[in-house]
């Protein structure tokens, strides 16, 4: 990532930080009405998610190609009934068989759920709906043989892959909802939940080779367990 990347990536960060701690806080002021208004949740995660999106580009061989990418991440969660802030430490995707050329990515994020249902009932339940919203900084890797240099040598198809022809970096803002279950009879330690979220490009830089190939916006669909500790 260039040095003007990296500064859009860091101003972002700061930025949503800054808006995280402000909410959480605010929110714990205001939870002073609500019962069990002590409950803070400390802990991490970890998810397995599906990803899809298309590339466009002047590369013949991935232009139009859409991504399908498994994988999974681990990270921290803090937060109280309203809010929980995410922090993804690592996420790692891999292209499926039916992706035609390999594409890996490294990805991570930070957000913000919100339980709007605890604005309305003011007592724990084991099921909670949720709205989530935040920044993603991920890193497509891509394999293959389709470049000029690559398609000029002989292929060794005995290798265990393909070389690796550069990357795609980007920033993107994200939306989703989902719903999360509380296990009572785990005294509120593990929380399972499912969720879908959809992001766009805010900001893009790539390797020499895929200077004009972008990324269209992504949908994910993820299901996972957190777990933490009452304070």
């Amino acid at each position: 990532m260039d040095s003007k990347s990296l500064l859009n990536f860091k101003t972002i960060t700061g930025t949503l930080v800054l808006v995280l701690f402000i909410v959480v806080q605010t929110t714990s002021v205001k939870a002073q009405g609500l019962r069990n208004s002590n409950y803070r949740y400390i802990g991490f995660e970890a998810n397995f998610g599906v990803k899809t999106s298309q590339l466009s580009s002047d590369l013949a061989a991935i232009n139009k190609m859409n991504l399908v990418e498994e994988g999974g991440s681990i990270g921290l969660v803090m937060g109280n009934q309203v809010v929980k802030g995410r922090m993804q430490v690592a996420g790692f995707y891999y292209s499926n068989s039916s992706v035609k050329h390999t594409v890996n990515m490294v990805e991570s994020s930070l957000g913000l759920n919100v339980y709007p249902l605890k604005f309305i009932n003011k007592s724990r339940q084991a099921i909670n709906p949720y709205v989530s919203g935040g920044v993603n900084y991920s890193m497509m890797k891509f394999f293959g043989f389709y470049n000029e240099t690559e398609a000029n040598k002989k292929i060794n198809y005995s290798g265990s892959s393909a070389p690796f022809l550069g990357k795609v970096s980007s920033t993107q803002g994200t939306v989703g909802a989902g719903v999360e279950w509380r296990l009572p009879q785990m005294h509120d330690f593990v929380h399972l939940f499912a969720e879908a979220r959809y992001s766009w490009a805010v900001t893009q830089d790539a390797d020499e080779l895929f200077k004009n190939t972008t990324i269209s916006s992504s949908t994910s669909i993820n299901v996972g367990v957190s777990f933490g500790i009452l304070r």
